[in-house]
């Protein structure tokens, strides 16, 4: 009879593997502390994807580090990378709700002459303090144009459909490390 060894394979090079994975096992899991980035698409409870304030985006953020709203954080806390969740979303708690003082009444005078005064049309408010946010025109009547820099999806309840696309772990530093006394 002849005797098998049993050969261990070698763990693929560092600039082989896909960022995020182990050397071997499952994909890691999200954690605080992490940087992550997700693929997201957000559409009205009840709304269909292809309603006009559906989104569709990227973003990366720091998990645990209050960057986005605790709904989003909880969600990608503990996703394995490439892992796909759908979260519902309470208004306050996604896009936030809609506030008054975001809805703009001005003279079409004070608007560029080249945009077009159409409901719907996007814009940008520059607001005194150097602050920029995207609007919109909801009303245009006369020499009076309102326009909206409430998020669309803001005071709805919304659907979250997450993907984790990347997650990188920060350097630990020395600091970071437990202290030992000297012996």
């Amino acid at each position: 009879m002849r005797e098998h060894s049993k050969s261990r394979q070698r763990p693929a090079p560092e600039r082989n593997r896909q960022p995020g994975r182990r050397k071997r096992g499952k994909p890691r899991k999200a954690i605080p502390g992490d940087a992550v980035e997700i693929i997201y698409q957000a559409h009205p409870v009840g709304g269909s994807v292809d309603e006009s304030a559906a989104c569709d985006d990227r973003l990366a953020f720091r998990v645990g580090a209050g960057e986005v709203s605790p709904c989003l954080e909880g969600a990608v806390l503990g996703m394995r990378l490439g892992g796909k969740k759908t979260v519902t979303a309470r208004a306050v708690n996604a896009f936030g709700l809609r506030y008054a003082d975001r809805i703009h009444r001005m003279h079409r005078s004070r608007l560029p002459q080249t945009l077009r005064l159409k409901v719907g049309e996007p814009v940008v408010i520059r607001y005194r303090n150097g602050v920029s946010r995207p609007a919109k025109i909801v009303d245009v009547h006369g020499a009076t144009v309102t326009l909206d820099a409430n998020h669309p999806l803001a005071g709805r309840d919304v659907v979250l459909e997450l993907q984790l696309v990347a997650i990188e772990r920060p350097p630990v530093r020395s600091t970071d490390l437990p202290r030992t006394e000297p012996r």
